[in-house]
């Protein structure tokens, strides 16, 4: 005997059934909801619960890149800006499945005029850290246009010599880092988006909502503290967090 609204199996012949490849997002969802009526009208079998569970899951991976699963898994990188200084600080874990490592190799680091403090893979960082030849901006370009045409033309370069750029369904997807430049703060999405939240901080990993949320607790605290505060809720709340944690300042462009 089941309880209720639990899953049934799916019989074998039709775990093909749920969202073929080429399916759009949009037509997956129509798939889930035509499934659902059906079962509501008694035209389904039992299964068909199940089944539309199933496409509900595929639907969530057909809308994120392999790197973007990754990140669900481990990390908590956080940062601020602080008068014209930024500052960035990350974690050590090293997430795979069920397995947890400290990792040696830092997820945050300083190269050039940059801070980073990467999520995603560590092989992301590794070509952040050691390949990525970060552009010089001229001084007449804006800090923002510099970071979405120069800057990003670089490092997609950069993770497509090295082999970790990857293509999903036709669009081509990178990785997810903080970096700090020339007093801003800007977060790195894994289509290459450029943003830069207007709170002054903002946080990427598996520990990072529950990061954003010590940051706006503790407005009135020192920078290195408020980082602080966050990673340690991150890791007391989030199963791929650990430390030692790491720390990195950019000191404000006089």
């Amino acid at each position: 005997m089941r309880a209720r609204g639990a899953l049934c199996p799916i019989p074998e012949d039709e775990t093909k059934k749920t969202v073929p490849k080429g399916v759009t997002i949009a037509q997956a969802r129509a798939l889930v909801g035509t499934v659902l009526a059906e079962y509501a009208r008694g035209k389904r079998k039992l299964w068909g619960h199940a089944q539309a569970a199933r496409a509900t899951i595929d639907i969530q991976k057909a809308g994120c890149s392999p790197h973007e699963e990754e990140q669900r898994r481990m990390t908590c990188i956080v940062g601020l800006t602080n008068n014209g200084s930024v500052h960035i600080g990350g974690d050590s874990a090293g997430v795979g499945g069920q397995s947890l490592t400290i990792r040696a190799d830092r997820k945050v680091f300083r190269k050039q005029d940059f801070i980073f403090g990467f999520t995603s893979s560590f092989r992301l960082g590794q070509l952040l850290a050691h390949s990525f030849d970060p552009p010089e901006r001229h001084a007449k370009t804006d800090v923002y246009a510099f970071m979405v045409t120069e800057f990003v033309n670089a490092l997609r370069r950069c993770l497509q010599d090295g082999g970790f750029a990857q293509k999903h369904n036709e669009a081509e997807s990178g990785g997810t880092f903080l970096v700090g430049y020339h007093g801003r703060l800007f977060k790195i999405h894994t289509d290459y988006q450029v943003g830069e939240a207007a709170d002054g901080f903002d946080a990427c990993g598996c520990g990072q909502q529950i990061a954003l949320g010590a940051l706006f607790a503790s407005a009135d605290s020192p920078p290195h503290e408020r980082l602080a505060i966050a990673l340690n809720a991150a890791e007391r709340f989030s199963t791929g967090v650990r430390g030692p944690f790491h720390f990195e300042t950019l000191e404000a462009v006089e």
